[in-house]
């Protein structure tokens, strides 16, 4: 869990929500690691402390934002069979499901976030 000095973002993303803090982590190359939580009706789809953010953005940016959901989005045959190997029934109910629907309302289409709190 994140500090509210961590929290950057919380935005709704259709029927989800997004959450981004600041793990105050860097790359080697100086990107700053942010955190994530990707919940939905059902609980958290996705949670972690490993998105490298683009130095080009401000990390609380909706670019950010797209950035992370272009990996929370991927579906089956459009990255390597690995990649979902771990993914739980209800990961691969939303990448099956709804993520093509996000992928294009919020990263080709560019709709705004919503943002809550």
């Amino acid at each position: 869990m994140y500090t509210e000095e961590q929290k950057l973002r919380k935005v709704r993303v259709g029927n989800f929500i997004l959450e981004t803090w600041d793990t105050d982590r860097y790359t080697r190359v100086g990107k700053s690691i942010l955190g994530y939580r990707f919940s939905g009706a059902l609980g958290t789809l996705f949670e972690g402390e490993n998105f490298g953010c683009s130095p080009l953005h401000a990390v609380d940016s909706d670019e950010v934002l797209r950035g992370i959901l272009s990996f929370l989005t991927l579906q089956p045959g459009e990255d390597e069979e690995y990649h979902f190997e771990e993914y739980s029934e209800s990961q691969m109910a939303f990448a099956e499901e709804s993520a093509e629907g996000l992928a294009f309302c919020y990263l080709i289409e560019k709709e705004a976030f919503e943002d809550i709190e």
